[in-house]
């Protein structure tokens, strides 16, 4: 998926300035690797967790079931970078939220068309009109 392809390029960037102040590490392409990694999965955990979830199930809920108890600003090698199949599956897709008509509307906000999503969910061409 797209989301998929662009935290594949944030990891290769991060490898690339990792590469660049750290050139010891260019002759372990592994450690050059999982480094990069460590910083992806903390950048895309901290956008899930503060800024993601608050929108989903509101601040308050957030707060609530997960507190300042359960977040952790320091890194535990011991910790799985995973995520879990129920919550890949069912969490992160969502796609009761995705509409049945998508609008299409100009920079000012005038409503050009409506288009059913599924004729258009694989045609990118609307996306670039």
């Amino acid at each position: 998926s797209g989301v998929q392809a662009q935290w594949l390029r944030i990891h290769n960037e991060f490898a690339r300035e990792l590469n660049r102040i750290r050139p010891d590490w260019n002759s372990n392409d592994n450690t050059l690797y999982e480094e990069s990694r460590k910083i992806a999965t903390s950048l895309h955990q901290h956008y899930t967790y503060n800024e993601w979830l608050p929108i989903l199930i509101g601040k308050t809920a957030t707060e609530r079931y997960l507190g300042d108890k359960n977040l952790h600003t320091e890194y535990n090698p011991s910790m799985p970078g995973i995520v879990f199949n129920e919550i890949a599956a069912a969490v992160l897709r969502l796609h009761t939220f995705v509409r049945d008509l998508i609008s299409r509307c100009k920079p000012n906000g005038d409503l050009i068309d409506q288009l059913w999503f599924n004729e258009v969910a694989s045609k990118c061409k609307f996306a670039y009109e």
